[in-house]
């Protein structure tokens, strides 16, 4: 099946979510920066009032988010450029840090443009995590999930704070934290889970299953319903002037936005799923076209490799019969006693032996063949299902094994069998190997007794023919439905090893289905399901 664009398998998708994001806080970065340079408080802040990034924040995001760029190109020396950045940004933040915990600095007291301590404990974590991706080898490294994992929470209620109108960590005596640092941590903790290409938060979002489709859909949605809610918050009143006129606009585009993501997976979804079922079609049509080829093919084989086996037992029986005369003419024939002893060795003998080894081989073939007649018989037998009853199958196929039954002091016990729907010919032809089985596999030093019962159940009808015979070693209970098996069962001559093989399949054709239990020593239960309507 060919892969659709519109599924990105987990290694693209885990790339472009990396550079996406990296190159999103390289940008945000650089711009602060400019900001910062041009005095341009606002453009830094985003929101009225707000505090703009720190110049050596942007600087940090700009390093970090660069090496992660880096790290998605092929350059041998990535994962030292990554280790270098981290180490440096910790140098950064742990001096920020530091200088907090100066005797008699005050927790607010952070001048305009320079980094908060908060800021730098983030920066500590983000580090945390680069370092650990640049050293992961093979699998998922569990402890950069969780630094990342704690990055993007932290990041996103600095976020959601700003969107409501409450920021967290800001004003008074809590350390501010800008809405573009809270942006840009956001931005670097999705590149740092992506630049694990096996991260376990990433991962499901790839591929083309359902639940990848809907995830890559409904987040985005999710998290857009939040920041609109609150971007209408902060300045839907002016517009609207209530509450309510805003929490209506809200549903309404709420609701147009989770119809158009349903409309769009839906669409995707069934287009797969369409592709899929030409697909399917297309393969079962080619599986029963070449099953039917084959059929025909060993079918035709079989029948015409029947013909030079007559001609071999023929000529094979025409030589005996005639080496037989050849010594009956030579009896009373002048020969000197060599030569008479000779003629006989031969005639008799090593030709007369060789003779009756290719009449056994083509007995052998002539059975082979038999069986492989069947069994293409079997392929081209079309089923005709109809509601039967099996009481009147089972004494049809009784009648017919009477004398076999009587002859080995079998006693049925059967009555009340449910009805089923299946081919007349095929429950026929079940129920007479069932029991021709269990006439040959009996054990001789008790009386057979065979029990057939049945039972309707849920839309299907199961029989069950039970025996007290020999039994079946617990090892070939799934041999004995493969062609040409036949275990060894002593006193007893080893069969074509097709019945149970042949039955299973018109059990199958019969959309039913077949097992057995069994006991050595104690006797052996099969079990038929088939439809009831």
């Amino acid at each position: 099946m060919e892969k659709d664009p519109n599924y990105p398998p987990a290694g693209a998708l885990h790339r472009r979510v990396a550079l996406a994001a990296s190159w999103f806080v390289l940008v945000l970065s650089l711009l602060c920066y400019a900001a910062f340079l041009l005095k341009a408080t606002s453009i830094a802040g985003v929101f009225p009032k707000a505090i703009p990034m720190a110049p050596a924040t942007a600087g940090c995001f700009a390093l970090l988010s660069f090496v992660l760029l880096l790290w998605q190109s092929r350059l041998p020396w990535k994962a030292r450029a990554a280790r270098a950045a981290a180490v440096l940004v910790l140098l950064v933040s742990a001096a920020v840090l530091l200088e907090q915990l100066q005797p008699g600095r005050q927790a607010g007291d952070i001048p305009l443009w320079k980094m908060s301590p908060f800021t730098a404990g983030l920066f500590i974590i983000s580090a945390a995590g680069l370092l650990r991706v640049a050293r992961i080898k093979t699998g998922p490294d569990h402890a950069s999930l969780a630094a990342s994992t704690v990055l993007m929470t932290l990041s996103s209620l600095i976020l959601i704070g700003y969107l409501y109108g409450s920021p967290f960590f800001y004003g008074g005596t809590v350390i501010p934290v800008a809405f573009t640092t809270g942006l840009a941590f956001l931005a670097l903790s999705a590149a740092l889970f992506a630049s694990d290409t096996e991260s376990l938060l990433v991962t499901p979002f790839c591929g083309e299953s359902l639940k990848a489709v809907l995830l890559r859909n409904f987040l985005p949605l999710t998290v857009g319903a939040v920041v609109l809610d609150g971007l209408l918050g902060l300045g839907g009143f002016a517009l609207f002037g209530s509450r309510p006129a805003l929490t209506a606009l809200y549903a309404i585009l709420a609701m147009a936005a989770a119809a158009w993501v349903v409309n769009r997976v839906s669409a995707r979804v069934g287009d797969k799923v369409a592709r899929a079922q030409v697909e399917l079609e297309k393969a079962n049509s080619d599986l029963a076209e070449r099953k039917q080829d084959m059929e025909h093919l060993l079918y035709v084989t079989t029948h015409d490799l029947r013909g030079p086996l007559i001609n071999i037992h023929g000529f094979a029986r025409n030589l005996s019969e005639d080496f037989e005369k050849l010594r009956e003419i030579l009896k009373p024939a002048p020969l000197p006693e060599g030569t008479r002893t000779a003629v006989n060795e031969l005639a008799g003998g090593s030709i007369h032996a060789g003779l009756n080894f290719i009449l056994e081989s083509e007995r052998s073939m002539n059975q082979v063949i038999n069986t492989l007649l069947k069994v293409s018989r079997l392929g081209q037998v079309e089923m005709r299902p109809e509601l039967l009853d099996a009481n009147a199958v089972l004494k049809n196929v009784a009648d017919t094994l009477h004398y076999q039954l009587k002859e080995a002091g079998c006693e049925i016990k059967a009555g009340g069998l449910p009805h089923c729907k299946a081919d007349a010919g095929a429950l026929g032809h079940i129920f007479t190997n069932l029991l021709s089985n269990a006439v040959k596999y009996r054990d001789k030093s008790r009386k057979l007794e065979i029990t057939v019962r049945g039972e309707l159940s849920g839309g299907v009808t199961r029989y069950s023919v039970a025996d007290n015979g020999l039994g079946i070693k617990e090892s070939d209970l799934t041999s004995i439905w493969q062609f040409f098996f036949s275990g060894a069962v002593p006193d007893v001559e080893k069969g074509e090893g097709i019945g149970l093989p042949m039955i299973k399949r018109m059990v199958q054709k019969n959309s039913g289905r077949i097992w057995a239990e069994s006991k050595e020593g104690a006797g052996s239960t099969f079990f038929v399901e088939l439809p009831s309507e």
